[in-house]
């Protein structure tokens, strides 16, 4: 009888532990998992505990232990709280590396490189631009390990730091509560971003001082479009879901120009603008279905200029008369293999009554060209070690036809004929990713976008206008 009640009760217990979740299946670092945006770290372990942080989709938690069959014991941003188990997933990470936290891929004009080493030894995935990456892991000081999923199919790699920033808002799913603005017909529709010189914001919320989430290219399409207000519209680009002004977006690509001087316009349009530009001609020898680079109209002639990446980059401009026919083209293909640095550019610069197609090709430099009816080089400027651009650099014209060019933590200023003028450097090797020039009439400032780990807040580097530094500080963006 006795051996009989010693089995019952080894039985019980057998079943009893059997019953639980192995505590082999916790691991020191966890995966949030099995949520559409978020889950709960809360206070104790209890659904109705009070709740001390939101774990995005992809963050991982340290110091994971098991308390119970329902919930890990777990530490995120230093808080020590409850998860439950459905929602995390097992890591062969450890508690005593970074985990930044989600990032987006930033600082590029399309995509960044995911390889399979740290240090760029083989490329396996094209991240592009805008895109949030998980389970992220600072390998060193340069590179980040993370996961990045296109359709069916997981890709886990090396991302530059250089191209990733926090991203601490949703990995978005599309919101329920979303509904059309009352009277419109812009409900679950593709738009085009049109209006705008280079890029326009994809906010966080319907507000132009919210979170930007990622930088729009003009042209570029944006899909399950929902007008939300007179003038925000909700949509969804590369995966992430956000808001666009209206005024930006189309439901066609050929569109009426902008208002003057709106102010909301972001970055500033052209003096002067054009609409009704038909597909390119056959005359073309280049398949120009790539990125809009620019679109300038003036005395009585427009040049559109695009740029396509396959293996190598290849950019395309082309003027057109006042009834919009072809008069003459230029064609350049870079010299080296797509990579995240720009290698050709073209933009509008010079004085009004002498406009000038500048144009330009990494490792030669930068050709001036006359608008008119024939082509026409009237300057040179090569990047020789007095410009030296060694990368990627933002560009910016003045009223007064010069232009400058910040890259690095350099800024340069170039004549409306040409000629450089200065070329300064900063000294500070924490400011490497400029974002935007600003120009008035007592200085120029260069606002850097990088910050790891906080948005909105650019550093700024102040100059007067003959190019003497005067202060670097930090700015809110608004």
């Amino acid at each position: 009888m006795k051996k009989r009640y010693v089995f019952l009760i080894c039985l019980c217990c057998w079943l009893f532990l059997a019953a639980l979740p192995a505590q082999a299946d916790v691991s020191e670092v966890m995966l949030v998992t099995n949520c559409n945006e978020w889950v709960s770290l809360r206070e104790y372990p209890d659904t109705n505990a009070a709740r001390l942080e939101k774990v995005r989709l992809g963050e991982l938690v340290t110091h994971c232990s098991y308390y119970n069959e329902q919930f890990i014991e777990c530490v995120f941003k230093e808080k020590v709280g409850y998860i439950q188990t459905k929602y995390l997933k097992t890591t062969g990470f450890t508690s005593y590396e970074t985990f930044p936290g989600n990032q987006m891929v930033v600082n590029v004009t399309e995509w960044a490189s995911m390889y399979d080493a740290p240090d760029g030894a083989t490329r396996i995935a094209r991240v592009p631009v805008g895109t949030i990456v998980t389970c992220c892991v600072r390998i060193s000081s340069d590179y980040i390990y993370c996961e990045y999923k296109e359709g069916k199919k997981l890709y886990q790699g090396f991302i530059a730091r250089s191209y990733l920033k926090n991203a601490n808002y949703n990995v978005h799913t599309r919101s329920t509560s979303v509904k059309p603005f009352p009277g419109t017909t812009i409900n679950d529709i593709t738009m085009i971003v049109v209006n705008c010189d280079e890029w326009v914001s994809l906010r966080e919320k319907a507000s132009a001082s919210a979170a930007r989430l990622a930088r729009v290219p003009l042209g570029t399409p944006v899909e399950e479009c929902v007008q939300v207000s007179d003038t925000f519209v909700y949509c969804r680009y590369l995966g992430l879901y956000g808001y666009i002004q209206l005024q930006y977006l189309s439901e066609s690509e050929h569109n009426e120009p902008p208002a003057p001087d709106d102010p909301g316009i972001e970055p500033s349009a052209p003096t002067e603008t054009f609409s009704g530009l038909p597909a390119l001609p056959d005359f073309m020898t280049m398949n120009m279905t790539g990125q809009p680079v620019m679109a300038d109209s003036r005395q009585g002639y427009t040049i559109i200029a695009r740029k396509a990446y396959n293996s190598y980059e290849e950019m395309l401009a082309v003027c057109y008369d006042s009834t919009l026919q072809p008069l003459w083209r230029l064609q350049a293909q870079s010299t080296a293999p797509v990579s995240e640095v720009v290698q050709l550019d073209a933009f509008a610069a010079g004085r009004a009554e002498e406009p000038r197609l500048v144009w330009y090709i990494s490792g030669i430099g930068f050709f001036g060209y006359k608008y008119g009816p024939a082509v026409q080089l009237v300057w040179f400027l090569p990047n020789d070690p007095s410009l030296k651009i060694d990368g990627s650099f933002i560009r910016q014209a003045d009223k007064d036809g010069s232009f400058y060019l910040a890259f690095s933590d350099v800024l340069a200023h170039i004549s409306a004929d040409g000629q450089l003028l200065w070329r300064t450097s900063c000294n500070n090797t924490t400011l490497f990713q400029p974002a935007k020039i600003e120009i008035d009439d007592a200085g120029i400032s260069v606002l850097y976008d990088n910050h790891f780990g906080i948005i909105n807040v650019y550093d700024e580097a102040r100059f007067t206008t003959n190019g003497t530094l005067l202060y670097i500080t930090q700015r809110p963006i608004t």
